[in-house]
C-alpha cells in the first residue's frame, strides 16, 4: 500500500548520492521551476527510461532517459519518512 501524502505533511529526504532510490518508493521531485511534488520512481530497464509517477493521478508522469539523467532539469530525493501533522 502506497502512503497517502496530504498538504501539510512533512517528509525527510534523503541524497541520492548515499541513499538508494528503491522500484516504487515515493520521491520528491523538483523540477527547473523549483516547484515540488511527490511522485513515484520506477526504472524501465528494458526502455531505459526513470519514470516519475505521479502521486496525484489527475498529473502525467515525468519520464527521463537514463543517458539524460545528469543533464535534467528535474531533480529527485527519495523520501525516507513521512508523518502526518495534525
Amino acid at each position: 500500500m502506497r502512503p497517502m501524502f496530504q498538504p501539510g505533511d512533512l517528509v525527510l529526504v534523503a541524497d541520492p548520492s548515499w541513499y538508494e532510490v528503491k522500484e516504487g518508493a515515493p520521491v520528491v521531485a523538483v523540477n527547473g521551476d523549483g516547484e515540488l511534488t511527490v511522485k513515484y520512481y520506477h526504472h524501465d530497464r528494458k526502455n531505459k527510461v526513470i519514470i516519475l509517477e505521479p502521486a496525484n493521478p489527475a498529473y502525467k508522469p515525468i519520464v527521463i532517459p537514463e543517458n539524460k539523467l545528469h543533464e535534467s532539469e528535474v531533480l529527485f530525493f527519495p523520501i525516507i519518512a513521512h508523518t502526518k501533522v495534525f
